[in-house]
């Protein structure tokens, strides 16, 4: 498929040559970052610890108002991807969004400046060192 008005910089090379190499139709599942991260509106609002009796009240509340926060701030795009038919995981309290679907829908999004990069998501493989024994 053709990339040509979407910016280099919104896609990882693993995704772009993934859509490049695809047909319309084929599917595909992307992790997009949502919003503006650096605006520092998720940090400085919410409740304080004054307010409640224990640390866990506190941390019950500030996951509710993040969570709270998330939705408001992420539902509309989040909206916007599924009535183009895409499939939508996630951002419940970060703005990343899992999304899978057909490549032409996926583009449609990728044409949204409320998406600001995209990844292809792949499997991650861990890898385990040991330490060697002294000699």
């Amino acid at each position: 498929m053709e990339l040509v008005d979407i910016p280099a910089k919104k896609l990882d090379d693993a995704l772009r040559t993934k859509l490049s190499a695809s047909s319309a139709d084929d599917i595909v599942r992307a992790v997009l970052l949502l919003g503006d991260n650096d605006s520092g509106e998720l940090e400085n609002t919410g409740p304080s610890p004054e307010q409640f009796g224990s640390r866990q009240d506190y941390r019950k509340a500030m996951i509710a108002h993040r969570q709270s926060l998330m939705s408001l701030i992420s539902q509309p795009i989040v909206s916007l991807l599924q009535s183009f038919g895409l499939t939508t995981f996630g951002a419940s309290m970060t703005p990343t969004l899992i999304v899978e679907g057909r490549v032409r829908d996926l583009i449609k999004a990728l044409r949204e400046p409320a998406v600001k990069h995209a990844s292809l998501d792949q499997e991650v493989s861990l890898t385990r060192t040991e330490k060697q024994p002294k000699r």
